[in-house]
């Protein structure tokens, strides 16, 4: 378990010169992701950064899909490297007769550079 202050392990990071860079690459992520789990992605949105959370780059996304797809997707997500984070999340039914599901959250990753 890392401490505060710990040096994070570079399989744990997005490796970026920019944090636009970063951007680029949570959002490729996300959506390669999303197409293979075969959900549609109806939204994402870059979240502005935040001074206090340097190094962080964060998207608002919003997917549907059947529950199962999407619990497989969140699983892989948290549970993959780089190391990304859900919060501020919600999951509801769309089409319970039909398994279907929404997932509405903040996706985050630290980066750092190569």
């Amino acid at each position: 378990m890392l401490k505060a202050g710990d040096a994070v392990p570079a399989n744990l990071y997005l490796h970026a010169m920019s944090s636009a860079l970063a951007m680029s690459q949570l959002t490729s992520l996300a959506n390669n992701m999303a197409r293979s789990s075969k959900l549609a992605l109806n939204q994402m949105n870059a979240v502005p950064e935040d001074s206090a959370q340097a190094r962080i780059v964060a998207l608002d996304v919003r997917l549907a899909g059947k529950e199962e797809d999407v619990i497989g997707f969140l699983n892989t997500l948290e549970g993959g490297q780089p190391l990304i984070r859900l919060s501020q999340w919600s999951l509801s039914a769309t089409d319970p007769a039909h398994d279907q599901v929404q997932f509405a959250g903040r996706l985050s990753a630290a980066w750092g550079q190569p």
